[in-house]
């Protein structure tokens, strides 16, 4: 898997060097979804691209034994990463916003995808100081973040607030309680909800306590309640 995860950029980007894009997303159905053995994979992959002078030459290039069959590993794929360095960039100058005057933009995040966004707001997450109430605010006016309607950037936003105890994330959270019981999204926001504000995080789990999964239900209470705590007549 390894090996695999090396080797196909390298003819991957063999062809994207020919004609300045993806060439791989051209070739067949069967390359793309059917299970092929190494050697079956390699000869559809050079009888695609036969009549493709300046591809098949390409891929004939590559050192296909060795690769496959032989010890090690091919070298290691340089890969475009600067959509990936401007989230970390932007989730810097947020540690540093009140040190360095940082005002927020909305061309902050133009064009951006919604993983470019959660990048940075896991990025936030993650620092040792958080950001206060006056932070998060500034950041959902400009970026309207809880506004997005992608649930990814939605719930990351509110354990950001959350943590700040921003109480203008408290409705907005308690709904989306009642409206998506996924774990990745209801355990971390049950925690800093708790944190910031307990009464609204219990009066909230008993509104909506059956709606989710029994697993996640259990472990709701006992991040809320304890390990020791036991209730009686749950309702399952």
């Amino acid at each position: 898997m390894r090996k695999g995860t090396h080797f196909s950029p390298t003819y991957k980007i063999r062809l994207a060097r020919i004609n300045g894009t993806n060439s791989f997303h051209t070739t067949s159905p069967l390359l793309r979804d059917a299970h092929l053995k190494s050697y079956e994979f390699k000869a559809n992959l050079l009888a695609f691209f036969e009549s493709d002078f300046a591809a098949f030459d390409a891929l004939n290039k590559v050192e296909w034994d060795a690769w496959l069959y032989g010890t090690g590993l091919p070298p290691k794929p340089v890969y475009d990463t600067s959509s990936i360095e401007v989230c970390y960039k932007l989730a810097a100058k947020w540690s540093r916003a009140k040190a360095e005057n940082f005002e927020p933009k909305a061309e902050d995040i133009s064009g951006w995808s919604a993983n470019q966004v959660v990048l940075v707001l896991d990025s936030v997450q993650e620092f040792v100081h958080k950001l206060d109430k006056l932070e998060t605010e500034a950041m959902e006016s400009v970026y309207a973040l809880a506004k997005s309607g992608d649930a990814e950037v939605m719930a990351r936003y509110y354990r950001v607030a959350l943590k700040a105890k921003d109480d203008s994330v408290y409705k907005p959270t308690v709904e989306l309680f009642g409206k998506d019981g996924r774990m990745k999204f209801v355990l971390p926001l049950y925690k800093w909800l708790n944190e910031a504000d307990r009464q609204l995080a219990v009066e909230t789990f008993e509104k909506n306590r059956v709606f989710y999964h029994l697993i996640c239900r259990r472990i709701i209470e006992k991040d809320l309640f304890g390990k020791r705590t036991r209730r009686r007549n749950m309702k399952f």
